[in-house]
């Protein structure tokens, strides 16, 4: 028997999951809607960059590692793609397909898309599979004779999982459209000031994803460190992206 108080957290996370792309959509209809082009040019990054391109080359990649390195080999490949295919396609968006949308504004529609991407295409499925899953599991009573061991396992994960672990795991939807933001900001800015500019542009951002996930990785995968603990440490990194997204504003390439 699930809680009661988790099937409602993990309905919670599935609005967690959508409302920053409901809200972005509603401003945009109602304020600006030449936002649509570069949320939309930030949605088809992620596409392209992540589902067309990352996706299918690690399937491919991890056939290969032993199984005693697979660690270390997971925390390089996810870092490496994330530098070379996630940030080389917002470099890509940004310079050449948003060249009359270099606004502020605009950086932060296209990091919001970029988020939405990520949010909508691979979490949402996530998030709706838990919560039905846990619907199932409390109010079907013909549902233990067909589930298998995979659907045990979850189900007695999210049995055993405190509220507020799994609440971390919607906000994090949030601290990513955060993050996406100001790295999209960062290399926009990059962009207007020119190549020496870009360059350090791109590294900042490169180096984010070593900080982020590489760290991250580490800590889960090597320590064996809590997931939902490592939440809380991205979530640190997301306040830090607000303050630099309000920040930004007195930047000169945004005035």
């Amino acid at each position: 028997m699930i809680p009661q108080i988790n099937i409602l957290v993990l309905a919670i996370n599935i609005i967690l999951c959508i409302c920053p792309t409901i809200i972005f959509i509603i401003f945009a209809f109602n304020k600006n809607k030449k936002l649509f082009f570069p949320f939309f040019i930030g949605c088809a990054t992620f596409f392209i960059s992540q589902i067309i391109l990352r996706t299918p080359v690690s399937s491919l990649i991890f056939g290969f590692f032993p199984e005693e390195n697979a660690e270390w080999h997971y925390i390089i490949f996810i870092v490496l793609t994330a530098i070379i295919l996630e940030e080389g396609g917002k470099f890509l968006g940004l310079k050449f397909f948003l060249k009359e949308h270099t606004k502020r504004i605009d950086g932060i529609a296209f990091g919001i898309g970029f988020a939405s991407g990520y949010n909508i295409l691979l979490s949402l499925i996530s998030h709706i599979s838990q919560f039905l899953t846990a619907i199932s599991a409390n109010y079907s009573a013909s549902m233990s004779a067909k589930i298998g061991n995979e659907t045990i396992k979850n189900i007695d994960i999210l049995s055993e999982t405190p509220w507020n672990n799994i609440l971390l795991s919607g906000l994090h939807n949030i601290a990513l459209v955060l993050i996406e933001i100001s790295l999209a900001l960062i290399l926009l800015h990059g962009i207007l000031n020119g190549v020496k500019s870009s360059i350090i542009a791109i590294i900042i951002t490169s180096c984010s994803h070593i900080i982020m996930e590489g760290f991250g990785l580490f800590l889960t995968e090597i320590l064996k460190i809590n997931e939902y603990a490592v939440e809380l440490y991205i979530i640190f990194i997301s306040i830090i992206s607000l303050i630099f997204i309000f920040k930004s504003k007195r930047l000169k390439s945004f005035k």
